[in-house]
């Protein structure tokens, strides 16, 4: 399975006061045109809505089949994992 140049997209979850540093970061990585990064801005701090994200994503898809995987991480710093 060749994974090189394949689309993905990921969605996001996060605060609205990270998004400011989320765009700053997201753009020093000049990321190739297949692959989408969303940012989802939380609504009610109290409630993670996998559901929501997840139907996001899966309406960026632009193939026939896709494969949907839930990723919880949480990096202390993001330089940290280069």
């Amino acid at each position: 399975m060749r994974l090189t140049g394949s689309p993905s997209i990921a969605v996001v979850y996060l605060f609205r006061h990270e998004l400011p540093a989320f765009r700053r970061d997201l753009f020093k990585e000049h990321l190739p045109h297949y692959q989408r990064i969303i940012p989802y801005i939380s609504r009610d701090s109290d409630r993670y809505p996998i559901n929501e994200l997840r139907n996001i994503a899966i309406q960026q898809v632009k193939t026939t089949h896709f494969f949907s995987s839930d990723i919880d991480v949480w990096p202390s710093c993001f330089r940290s994992l280069r």
